[in-house]
């Protein structure tokens, strides 16, 4: 038998970089996104407290 001789395999190491940063770019993307949500309601919920208590003071 002669021995054979391998051919080299692609370089994917580019590809699997671009590919990486673009997936964790994405997630914190949707990480944010959540962050923000939950900032909107927890200031809508104060605010509504505050006007409510404001409405309650001025209607004595």
């Amino acid at each position: 038998m002669f021995p054979r001789r391998h051919r080299s395999v692609p370089n994917y190491t580019n590809a699997f970089l671009v590919t990486v940063f673009g997936i964790l770019f994405m997630g914190f993307w949707v990480l944010a996104a959540l962050a923000g949500g939950l900032w909107v309601a927890v200031v809508a919920l104060g605010l509504n407290q505050l006007i409510t208590a404001l409405d309650r003071r001025m209607a004595r």
